[in-house]
């Protein structure tokens, strides 16, 4: 077989992957885009109802407040599984409030995933991986509604 059809036909096979390649590469130079849900309820509360969700859901407080309109939480640390016995892995959720346009108050959520491959050598040496999808999300903004419908009746 003659080489320029070789290499032509391994570089076809390369190109056809460069989508999912170019999306991996440019993945950690992208600015994570928050999920977003705005509710009927001025900023406070929506805020103490963002705490109380994020208590229901397991997640504690690591900090922020009303007046920054902030909140950053973490979930426990999951130990074991798969990769390594001695490897843990938690959830870090930061949700932003802010005056809604049409009135509410609108939260943006981004949620990471931090792993960490070996917690007896090198702790706090782990990775964070941003979510995009996750049913967590619509488990947060959930909680906040059934929160804020309690306070409200």
């Amino acid at each position: 077989m003659k080489p320029f059809p070789l290499f032509l036909t391994l570089l076809c096979l390369v190109l056809s992957g460069c989508d999912s390649v170019s999306e991996q590469l440019s993945a950690p130079f992208v600015a994570p885009q928050p999920k977003t849900h705005v509710f009927a309820a001025d900023e406070r509360t929506t805020y103490a109802a963002a705490r109380a969700a994020l208590n229901e859901l397991g997640f504690g407080y690591v900090h922020g407040g009303p007046a920054q309109g902030v909140v950053e939480a973490l979930n426990s640390v999951e130990t074991g599984g798969e990769s390594s016995m001695t490897g843990g892995r938690q959830l870090q959720i930061e949700a932003h409030f802010s005056s809604a346009a049409d009135g509410g108050t609108q939260v943006d959520v981004v949620m990471h995933e931090l792993v960490q491959g070996d917690l007896n050598q090198n702790p706090g040496m782990g990775t964070s991986t941003w979510l995009r999808d996750s049913p967590v999300y619509e488990e947060f903004f959930n909680a906040i509604g059934r929160h804020l419908a309690v306070k409200h009746s």
